[in-house]
């Protein structure tokens, strides 16, 4: 037999309930039922199943008023018809007792299915105890001579006739008392036609609901269909309320979206979520055989609310089976991560992320701040050689944050306004700005001196050009070359006992570009955007990611001099060599002795220099 499980949710629940008209006095007591079975896709089933059926006088719960079954049914092209008495007689005066009735229907082991309400058919079986009623002077139709009665003359109907005196001859002539027309058809409750049609004029119910309907649904009636717009600039329809009108929001509803939703609405460039790790001592050997073990704490900083904290742990031993390791909280409350279950020789791994530990529960920690002091305690209960058997190679404890504080920028950024930070601006990557950066320490750029030119670099912001002022070289003062601003109009002092500066001048120039005698003339430039610079003696030729904002040659102080004068890169591709005046000289320098020197140099050469900004 086959098993009905895979038709049961798919079973018809109305049944076409008929009963065999009869003389009272010889009602069979049988009602027929016809149904359908479908499999859960929609085909017709066939096949044999077995069946018991039952009268209820509720939809629901209460006990069978009467019970037929099993029996085996035959479902052929998914129809089925059964006589309800057929093996258990319906008495006829059941349904007196029943103000309603209801059918049940039950499919081999299966619960039985939603129950069906039977109409005025099935009480005709009560019509079975007419056959007992006593009559006295009843007139019978053998004493009733043809003809004394005209259908002209009594009014009546015969077998639901709207014409007078005679049967009905189609279904238009049949007329109904106390019937209810499909266009006054009310319901209460759900209908379920088992997926069959409905047509009808009109249909007034609580509920309504079907795979589809046909046409537009613009001649539904009883539905509210909210029209209109949203009232409040800025707000969009969200949806429906209980009541039929429009649920507004605003178009962009913040209090919609998670605290860490930032990553999925920016297409996952920004995030505002961090993962912080504080470890402790690396390397820390494991004594062997010892219950005592090693001990190790690190101090978790207050970084915030935790999200989720893992314990990761790296070690070594020779025979993991042997190797305890515990963890202890802030509050000294115990999380026992191993307990002599690990195998092999090493394992690395982090507690609960990728392994659960074997006592405690580390979730505990979300929504906490996980601040203050964690110590971890690994133990080797095995002998080996009563020495060090492997060692801690890192362990640390690591917390996931939501930030309202920072977010990181995977990817170029790129800024059309201005950047103002008050603490700073670290930035991994490339970074794009129009506008200004701006600081509360202080601004972004750089300056430069460009020494022996007026000129600034192209691109750069000339603030002044000077002269190359210095302490006088067989003096022992300060020594540091300044880029003195012209027409100083400062108080008149006496000719001795102060800080005397001299004009530089150039001397000894062989091997460079320069003449000797000549004045040094420099330049106080600035850019926004080149920042930082360094000095690079040696070589006219940047690092990396830098560019020169001008080349030259080095020159210094002569070694005999009292005073030893500052060394500059005076400018190579652009000397200004207009002026031959000035009492302070600067010479060339260049490589005298290497012997002691690690790297190779060659002695008696110019030495080249630049002055490097990052592009």
């Amino acid at each position: 037999m086959q098993q009905p499980t895979r038709l049961i949710a798919a079973i018809a629940a109305a049944f076409a309930v008929a009963v065999f008209a009869a003389p009272a006095s010889a009602m069979p007591g049988t009602l027929v039922v016809e149904g359908a079975l479908q499999s859960s896709g929609g085909a017709a089933a066939d096949g044999a199943y077995v069946v018991e059926f039952a009268l209820y006088s509720v939809p629901n719960g209460g006990t069978a008023a009467w019970k037929e079954g099993p029996v085996k049914i035959t479902v052929k092209s998914g129809r089925f018809i059964h006589v309800l008495g057929s093996v258990k007689a319906i008495p006829a005066g059941l349904f007196k007792q029943l103000p309603k009735g209801f059918l049940g229907l039950k499919i081999d082991s299966d619960p039985e299915l939603p129950r069906s309400q039977l109409h005025t058919v099935a009480w005709a079986l009560h019509s079975a105890s007419a056959a007992s009623i006593a009559c006295s002077g009843c007139v019978t139709g053998a004493q009733i001579k043809a003809g004394s009665i005209g259908a002209g003359k009594v009014g009546f109907t015969y077998a639901g006739a709207k014409t007078k005196g005679g049967p009905a001859n189609s279904a238009l002539d049949v007329q109904c008392t106390g019937c209810v027309s499909v266009a006054e058809m009310k319901f209460d409750q759900d209908v379920d036609l088992g997926g069959n049609a409905l047509k009808a004029k009109a249909i007034s119910a609580t509920s309504v609901s079907a795979a589809s309907f046909l046409g537009d649904g613009s001649k539904l009636s009883g539905i509210k269909i909210p029209s209109g717009e949203c009232k409040v600039a800025g707000e969009v329809v969200k949806g429906i309320n209980p009541d039929g009108t429009l649920k507004c929001v605003k178009a962009m509803d913040p209090s919609a979206l998670p605290k860490d939703g930032i990553d999925e609405i920016s297409n996952y460039l920004i995030h505002n979520q961090f993962v912080d790790k504080t470890c402790g001592k690396s390397n820390v050997p494991i004594p062997d055989n010892n219950p005592v073990g090693v001990a190790d704490t690190l101090t978790f900083p207050d970084i915030g609310l935790a999200q989720k904290l893992d314990i990761e742990v790296s070690l070594t031993n020779s025979n993991l089976k042997d190797v305890t390791v515990k963890v202890f909280d802030p509050n000294n409350v115990e999380f026992l991560l191993l307990n002599k279950n690990a195998t092999g020789k090493s394992i690395s791994t982090a507690f609960p992320g990728k392994t659960k530990p074997v006592k405690g529960d580390l979730g505990g920690w979300v929504n906490k701040n996980p601040k203050g002091k964690w110590r971890i305690v690994v133990t080797d209960g095995a002998f080996l050689n009563n020495g060090n058997d492997g060692a801690i190679k890192s362990w640390c404890v690591s917390i996931q944050t939501l930030s309202n504080k920072k977010v990181q920028v995977k990817g170029n950024l790129i800024v059309d306004g201005a950047i103002t930070s008050p603490t700073g601006l670290e930035i991994k990557g490339d970074l794009t700005v129009t506008g200004k950066i701006n600081g509360a320490v202080h601004s972004s750029g750089t300056v430069i001196t460009r020494w022996g030119t007026k000129k600034c670099p192209t691109g750069w912001q000339h603030l002044y050009s000077g002269q190359a002022f210095s302490t006088h070289y067989s003096h022992h003062g300060a020594s540091d070359i300044e880029c003195i601003y012209p027409g100083n109009t400062g108080n008149s002092l006496g000719s001795s006992s102060y800080d005397l500066l001299y004009p530089i001048k150039t001397d000894h120039t062989g091997g460079t570009n320069w003449k000797g005698g000549r004045s040094v003339f420099c330049a106080r430039c600035y850019t926004p955007d080149k920042a930082p610079c360094y000095d690079l003696l040696g070589s006219d030729n940047c690092g990396k990611g830098f560019k020169a904002a001008y080349r030259g040659w080095a020159f210094g102080g002569h070694y005999t001099h009292a005073g030893n004068i500052e060394r500059i890169c005076l400018e190579r591709d652009q000397p200004d060599m207009s002026a031959s005046s000035g009492n302070n000289n600067i010479y060339a320098s260049k490589i005298h002795n290497n012997s002691t020197s690690t790297y190779s140099y060659t002695n008696n050469r110019t030495i080249r220099c630049s002055v490097c900004c990052r592009e």
